[in-house]
């Protein structure tokens, strides 16, 4: 923990004092709403990310939980390879951005990468693409769609083929030169792999075997950008996850993104 923090420090000190606002910053938009979907030629960032995550199953056999906290990981770079083309680092290539339109009514573009899966007896592979569309309906209101499909190839004995889809629908409101809003859900359709038995347990009969099934869940979310300055953005970001879920699951997760431009 004290490493990651002394390590977070010294990245924000260095480009405190390493950076000044460049041309390309300066025309770059403000506003969350009229911003690009990628980040124009000559301009870069450099963001940490931070998270908890609070997870409860109330099942047969009792109520549990789990907890995530990850305080901060500055380990995230957006390169813009041109003024439609942008790399993110985590810190290998991560993903790839593509705009594909950007005018006053309309913001779209392509985000794709890899993706994978890892378990104790199995592992997978694939790849991740997301659309994202943005509407823009007036100078403070914008509605956001987001479809994005993850096929995963399996890998070891007992991997499966897997995919996840998602559809997030949501809207943008430009509260402020400064800040931003924006609330939505995000329909998902995922494969499930749960324990199931047969039998009395202890008896000769008795049997576990695992059962896979897909299922629709509605996770819910709602979130903010606070451009802080002309270099800096700090946006945070809330999701609920009940609706759809089995055996008493729920998900809380309280994210947050703190972005340097240069």
């Amino acid at each position: 923990m004290q490493i990651q923090f002394r390590v977070f420090i010294f990245l924000l000190l260095l480009s405190l004092g390493a950076c000044t606002a460049a041309p390309k910053l300066e025309d770059y938009p403000l506003r969350e709403i009229d911003r690009p979907f990628t980040l124009p030629e000559g301009l870069a960032t450099w963001s940490t990310l931070g998270l908890y995550q609070y997870e409860e199953v109330d099942d047969s056999f009792g109520k549990t939980s789990n907890e995530t906290i990850i305080p901060a990981l500055p380990l995230f770079w957006r390169q813009s390879l041109s003024d439609d083309w942008n790399l993110v680092w985590a810190p290998i290539p991560l993903a790839a951005m593509f705009q594909i339109r950007n005018d006053k009514k309309a913001v779209t573009g392509l985000t794709f990468g890899p993706a994978g899966k890892c378990c104790s007896d199995s592992w997978s592979i694939g790849f991740h693409v997301e659309y994202s569309h943005r509407q823009i309906l007036n100078d403070t209101t914008a509605l956001e769609f987001q479809p994005a499909i993850q096929p995963l190839i399996p890998g070891g004995e007992k991997a499966v083929w897997d995919l996840q889809t998602s559809a997030s629908t949501g809207a943008l409101y430009q509260a402020s030169d400064r800040v931003a809003v924006r609330a939505g859900l995000t329909p998902l359709v995922r494969r499930d792999r749960r324990l199931a038995w047969n039998g009395t347990l202890g008896s000769s009969d008795f049997n576990i075997r695992t059962d896979d099934s897909w299922r629709f869940v509605l996770p819910l979310y709602a979130g903010f950008t606070w451009a802080a300055g002309r270099q800096w953005d700090f946006s945070g970001q809330a999701i609920w996850q009940r609706i759809g879920e089995t055996q008493g699951y729920t998900r809380w997760n309280a994210s947050y993104s703190l972005t340097h431009y240069w």
